[in-house]
C-alpha cells in the first residue's frame, strides 16, 4: 500500500503489483511495455501505468495507529508535510518525497480522526494545493 500524508491528511491506496503473472522484466509492477514508436514520439514511459485500488474503510482505519506516527516523524524528524511511505504487512518498506499526484478523494483526516472525502473530483488538483501550501509556509 502506498500512504502519503499530507499535512494531517492521510491517502491510502494499494498498488497491484502483476510481476509474478505479467512482465518480469518490469519488477516490481509487471505491466506491459508501451509501443516503442510512443517512447520515442511522445516520450511515453517504457511501461504502461501501473494499476492503483481505493482502500476499504478497515484497511484504512488499520494503518490509523502507524500513519500517525509517521506524521508526527514527518513534522518533527524530516521537516516535511508531504511524504510517501510504502507499507507492507503493517511495516514501512521505504519513504520518499516523490509519490502521485492523482490521489483518492477519501482520506483520513487525523486532525479530525475521522475518514472524510472531498466534495468534487478535483483531487488533483486538491494535492497541488497542499504541496504548494507546503512551500509557501
Amino acid at each position: 500500500m502506498e500512504n502519503v500524508i499530507i499535512d494531517k491528511k492521510v491517502f491510502v491506496y494499494k498498488r497491484i503489483h502483476k510481476w509474478k503473472t505479467g512482465n518480469k522484466n518490469n519488477f516490481p509492477y509487471g505491466m506491459p511495455e508501451n509501443p516503442r514508436e510512443k517512447v520515442l514520439k511522445y516520450r511515453y514511459p517504457p511501461y504502461q501505468q501501473y494499476e492503483q485500488k481505493i482502500c476499504n474503510d478497515s484497511e484504512l482505519l488499520d494503518l490509523v495507529d502507524l500513519t500517525t506516527k509517521l506524521q508526527k516523524i514527518q513534522e518533527t524528524k524530516l521537516n516535511t508535510k508531504h511524504m510517501s511511505w510504502d507499507i507492507v504487512n503493517g511495516k514501512v518498506l521505504e519513504f520518499g518525497y516523490i509519490s502521485t499526484l492523482c490521489l483518492v478523494g477519501r482520506h483520513y483526516d487525523l486532525s479530525k480522526n475521522k475518514i472524510c472525502d472531498f466534495k468534487n473530483n478535483l483531487n488533483s488538483i486538491k494535492h497541488l494545493e497542499y504541496l504548494l501550501m507546503e512551500y509557501i509556509k
